[in-house]
């Protein structure tokens, strides 16, 4: 039995999130089965084993019996012996045995004699007890629908979404439909009499309000009592529904005075119908009773297919799964079911890390239309709940598509060309939304035989895959990214992280890996990041390749010279930077070096997102926590672009990559003290200086450096502050909104059901990039930053404003509309959606769908820390130093900057010693003008001579480059023109020249780009589900 499984037998299994026993199976048996059941042989043992070490994404294997016994590989132990658990009335069990499609009302008799009791236990109780067995044993394809009944009959109210859904009209049995009907259930309570009739006819309704004439109907009805209604009333309502649609009622008897006093009018319903009268005299058996009515509707046929369970969330932090489960039939008997448990994430890894260029992508649809995997919504490994189901014409709003949609329902397959919409993140979803853009795409489809599942791929037209050119592999170029494992490395404490200070490292994406869930779902062992090394730096080519994808060595050399870049930079300029990092769709180089988790990818990151939104241009984010403790930072990315013969670049152009760094606030404000415009000052104006970004929210303000302080350099009011909110600048949103310079701007957030609405300012609406507002005793200058994402605002103020009254004071979640729309901060509205029909009912069509919001993810399969106490703090600076003769803020970038104690100490002293440095003080607001400003010059120059990593590497799409061209001059790369170029101009020297502020290299080339290979009309995919290596056996 699981519950009584050694401890001691068991070893931890990170595929499991827990301690398994991998050489045996274990049982649980319920409190109906008997204590001689049959045990499985160890024929099917062994079949469970092949296939556990065969495939390695498989989790729980398992058998349930008609018995009521569940048999588990691996096995692992249960802390108690669970009685009441039967995997008979589990919904795979349920689905496998009962695969047909039915609509199912449960009739629930709620009068009062329902509080007598049974063993301690009110019949109501155990009534709901098998009422809840009913709602989690229904088909995936079930639709359902419950009503309570005493004196009235009674059906879910749901909320203003739902009500029409629950209370008139059949519900998908999805978790969210299934888990609000288990709670509708769970709140009834006993009282009144006992009319039949109400009941039938409110269940009735439910059919007339759902259009499903290809689908059994059952109707399930449970009383304790004789009927207050009459026999001919409760007969003719049964028989007036007939006559208009067919049904089968399956009625239940609770306790022995209703099976003696109204078993007869009971049966006589039942058979009317053509259903069945349960009697149950022992209520403690009702669970059983009830819970077996699908087997009713049992499918006893050996070519039954398997079956996919609607995917849900596991409670053990296995993330989003499914069970495929198949019956186990012999001479017209079923046996039991044996089912496999897959995360979806194992499932469509594929598909999830399919690549083919930046705007072509892969998805799934099910049976019944609704999308599986899409790139517009959260991947499984992100899916924090029981997920909403989309249909997947919510997400491909093309009117084209509907070809594609209806032949991918009905299993067809084929190929078709349309221009069809990309929904482009700009960034964080929160605050800075999203954009389109309208794409000429060719779609292919095709079945692929799992449960009705079909693979659609869209694939944009002269969507490239860019691939370099062989690189020549050189010693200690690699290093990777789990610091713990190399000893050799001198590893120190950099704010809370344990890091390699003066070693960049190297983290592989998921989608690095052909083989991407085994990389997820695996430990790796010292042996296999060994063999990363040696072959990341096989110089004569006798290692061969590990399981990457092709292209990741040559991406992970040409990304080394970002090393060389970083360590060689003024010291001053590398004080100033908390993390630098160069990354491609596949890996990420980073220094100082950490250890980081196994999901994380890049191309998901806000700071990659809102450089590809805005390619050749330096973005900036607002301020956020650093995940490592460095307190709130501010993150600068740019994109690589592919090089040219010309060095002029387009948006048009290919991304082969994004460059980020990060940088304290206190850092940001030093540099912005030296803009001139904000530092003249006079007796009649003040003046003072922000930056803000396109979504009008603020990167920088005077007060973040003094609210920065009052928790160590970590506070969340500083976050996705809107100038729609902030009182200060509240009349420059205004005039903004109401001069059309700023628009509101929305997307519909699928898996939050809702609106999102945010603001957006569009450069070319400003006079040459510049627009003033005068207003009494205050004047705005705002001015764009050219090839940037952020706007520096000077304000002049001639005299003492007080409070605007324009401001919202602080954002709710929760859209407010003011009328004027002057002080409206980014906001939600709650989207319509059919939750019995799994559709969205789309406000505006122009609205495009919001793009996934990013996850935070737990640390699975995560290589084990070791202890960090023996580890130095980094840096040889111990001191703090004030920046200036001002007094404004410290020269290091771990140091925090104190007011009232005019002072500069250690972020770590002031998280260790709090209250002795007075952190947690209260700190007066308003910093002076000199305190914000020269952000973009200051900033740019540090990237240009610090963080800038220009790899230089030329993509071609035809042939290798020319020997001329090879030779050919590069050009300077000037801090003054964003747009980078990357061309390749000879062999690679890393001896980069800095001449004012402008870098020139010679970098490693591009491969010629293998053309775009789209899948031919005809194409087809394998599907080797698993399966089990031999049959079931006693």
């Amino acid at each position: 039995m699981c519950c009584n499984v050694d401890d001691h037998i068991l070893e931890e299994d990170v595929r499991f999130q827990r301690k398994v026993d991998s050489k045996n199976f274990c049982d649980i048996a319920s409190g109906l089965a008997s204590q001689h059941y049959e045990r499985l042989n160890k024929h099917v043992l062994e079949a469970m084993k092949n296939n556990f070490a065969q495939v390695t994404s498989l989790k729980w294997q398992y058998f349930g019996s008609e018995e009521g016994v569940l048999s588990l590989y691996p096995s692992h132990r249960e802390e108690k012996c669970n009685k009441l658990y039967d995997p008979r009335f589990r919904p795979w069990y349920a689905a496998a045995s009962s695969p047909l499609a039915k609509d199912v009302v449960l009739v629930l008799d709620t009068s009062g004699s329902m509080k007598v009791t049974h063993q301690g236990r009110t019949l109501m109780e155990i009534a709901k007890e098998a009422a809840s067995t009913v709602l989690t044993t229904v088909n995936p394809l079930d639709m359902i629908g419950v009503v309570a009944f005493s004196t009235i009959a009674r059906t879910p109210t749901g909320n203003k979404e739902t009500k029409f859904c629950y209370s008139t009209h059949l519900a998908n049995a999805t978790p969210q439909n299934t888990k609000y009907l288990h709670q509708f259930v769970d709140s009834v309570t006993e009282g009144g009499s006992t009319f039949y009739a109400h009941a039938l006819r409110k269940a009735f309704t439910f059919f007339a309000n759902t259009n499903s004439t290809d689908r059994e109907r059952v109707v399930l009805f449970l009383t304790d009592g004789v009927p207050t209604d009459t026999p001919a009333v409760i007969l003719s309502t049964i028989q007036t529904e007939l006559e208009k649609n067919q049904f089968t009622l399956i009625t239940f008897g609770l306790g022995s005075g209703v099976v003696s006093n109204g078993g007869a009018l009971l049966k006589q319903m039942s058979e009317q119908t053509g259903g069945e009268f349960v009697p149950v005299e022992d209520p403690s058996k009702l669970r059983n009773a009830m819970g077996l009515y699908y087997s009713r509707y049992a499918v006893l046929s050996e070519s039954v297919e398997p079956v996919l369970s609607i995917p849900y969330y596991d409670q053990l932090g296995l993330g989003l799964v499914t069970a495929v489960a198949t019956p186990v039939i012999t001479a017209g008997s079923l046996l039991g079911v044996v089912g496999i448990d897959m995360t979806m994430a194992d499932l469509l890894a594929d598909v999830t890390y399919f690549q083919q260029g930046t705007l072509s992508y892969a998805f799934i649809m099910d049976s019944r239309g609704r999308a599986m995997m899409h790139p517009l919504l959260p991947k499984p490994t992100d899916v924090g709940a029981d997920p909403v189901f989309v249909d997947l014409r919510n997400l491909e709003r093309s009117a084209s598509f509907i070809e594609v949609y209806d032949s991918m329902l009905a299993g067809g397959n084929g190929s078709k060309s349309f221009t069809s919409q990309r929904v482009i993140p700009k960034g964080s979803l929160l605050t800075e939304g999203v954009t389109t853009i309208d794409v000429a795409t060719t779609y292919y489809w095709t079945p692929i035989g799992v449960a009705g599942f079909s693979l659609g791929l869209a694939i944009a037209d002269g969507d490239l895959q860019l691939r370099l050119l062989p690189q020549t592999p050189k010693r200690d170029l690699f290093t990777y990214h789990e610091i713990e494992r190399n000893p050799s490395l001198q590893k120190c404490i950099y704010y809370t992280q344990a890091v390699a200070e003066n070693t960049s490292v190297v983290k592989f994406s998921p989608s690095a890996f052909l083989n991407s869930y085994a990389y997820i779902n695996t430990d790796e062992t010292d042996v296999e990041v060994s063999l990363y090394k040696q072959y990341m730096e096989d110089t004569v080519g006798v290692i061969e390749n590990p399981g990457f994808v092709d292209g990741v060595r040559d991406d992970m050399i040409a990304a080394s010279a970002a090393e060389r870049l970083w360590l060689k930079a003024p010291k001053k300029a590398s004080d100033s930077i908390i993390w630098r990092y160069i990354a491609s769709k596949n890996q990420i180089r980073i220094l100082p070096g950490k250890s980081s988790n196994k999901l994380y990818s890049s191309t998901e990151r806000t700071w990659y997102k809102r450089a590809m939104a805005n390619k050749g241009m330096t973005t900036l984010s607002t301020p956020y926590e650093d995940a490592f403790g460095a307190g709130n930072i501010i993150t600068l990315s740019h994109t690589i672009y592919e090089g040219n013969s010309g060095g002029n670049h387009g948006t048009d152009d290919e991304v082969v990559a994004v460059m980020g760094a990060d940088f304290t606030l206190e850092y940001i404000s030093a540099l912005l003290s030296k803009y001139e415009p904000c530092q003249q000052q006079s007796e009649d104006q003040q003046t003072s200086c922000f930056l803000m970004d396109t979504s009008g929210h603020l990167v920088m303000h005077p007060d973040f450096v003094q609210e920065n302080a009052i928790n160590c350099g970590v506070n969340e009011d500083i976050f996705q502050r809107h100038i729609t909110e902030y009182d200060e600048v509240s009349l420059l949103a205004k005039g903004l909104i109401e001069q059309g310079k700023m628009q509101r701007k929305a997307c519909i957030d699928f898996e939050k059901i809702q609106y999102h609405y945010f603001w957006e300012i569009e450069p070319t609406r400003l006079s040459d990039g510049v627009w003033i507002e005068k207003l009494p005793s205050l004047e705005y200058e705002m001015v764009f930053v050219p090839d940037t994402n952020v706007f520096i605002v000077i304000t002049r103020k001639s005299g003492s404003l007080g409070h605007t009254g324009n401001s919202c004071g602080s954002c709710s979640d929760t859209c407010r509309f003011n009328s004027s729309q002057s002080c409206e901060c980014p906001c939600n509205i709650p989207a319509s959606y059919g939750y019995c029909s799994d559709q969205f009912q789309l406000l505006l069509d122009d609205w495009p769908t919001c793009t996934p919001s990013l996850k935070a993810h737990a640390n699975l399969a995560s290589y084990s820390q070791q202890d960090h106490s023996s580890y130095g703090m980094c840096g040889t600076d111990k001191m703090c130093d004030v920046y200036s003769n001002n007094g404004i803020t410290c020269r290091q970038k771990n140091c925090i900057w104190l007011s009232e104690c005019s002072t500069c100490i250690s972020r770590f002293d002031c998280l260790q010693n709090h209250d002795e440095f007075g952190c947690s003080a209260s700190v007066a607001k308003g910093l002076t003008s000199g305190a914000i400003a020269g952000i973009v010059i200051a900033v740019l120059a540090a990237v240009s001579s610090v963080v800038l990593y220009l790899i230089c590497c030329r993509a071609k799409k035809t042939a290798p480059p020319t020997s001329a061209a090879a030779n050919a001059t590069s050009p300077a790369y000037n801090t003054q023109n964003q747009a980078v170029d990357l061309s390749y101009r000879g062999s690679y020297n890393p001896a980069f020249v800095n001449q004012g502020g402008a870098l020139s290299a010679p970098p490693p080339a591009f491969s010629p780009l293998t053309e775009k290979t789209a899948p031919p009309s005809d194409f087809h995919f394998q599907e080797n589900p698993p399966s089990y290596a031999a049959s079931v056996a006693f």
